[in-house]
């Protein structure tokens, strides 16, 4: 696909022009040209996506995507946003709490949580890693040890 080449070009290179065209990107109708605009942003930590990420989870449709693409945005929206998009994860995440069961929207919410660096999301984890059981609870305790920094 030459839409993906060339963001695999473009991938070490930074500017204005370039941010612009990766965030026009996370529209595009191809599954792998999606992430790979992604990858890029959140890399950079581009903040001007945190608005088309948030607005694209959303979407009605975003649910029908693969899990794999879906976890690419939670991450990202975590990674980019950092603790300012807790409050809204950590409300995705609630319904969760004390569950035995994995269910994919909090999956996701916790996954955007551990892709933030900071302590209110680490001891968010934690709390809610220790209010859980079953499944979920090795969930959580695996996204705690698997989380970076903070």
């Amino acid at each position: 696909n030459v839409r993906e080449a060339v963001l695999a070009t473009l991938k070490d290179f930074q500017s204005p022009r370039i941010h612009k065209m990766m965030l026009k990107a996370l529209s595009d109708p191809g599954k792998a040209v999606r992430l790979a605009a992604l990858r890029y942003l959140t890399v950079y930590r581009i903040k001007d996506a945190i608005a088309p990420i948030s607005q694209t989870i959303r979407e009605r449709t975003f649910a029908s995507r693969e899990f794999d693409e879906r976890r690419g945005w939670y991450i990202s929206l975590g990674h980019i946003a950092g603790e300012d998009a807790l409050p809204a994860l950590r409300g995705l995440a609630e319904p969760g709490r004390g569950q035995a069961e994995v269910d994919d929207a909090v999956h996701l919410a916790l996954l955007g949580i551990r892709a933030i660096r900071g302590s209110k999301a680490r001891a968010f984890l934690q709390g809610f890693a220790n209010s859980c059981e079953g499944n979920m609870q090795l969930l959580a305790h695996k996204l705690l040890a698997e989380r970076k920094g903070g």
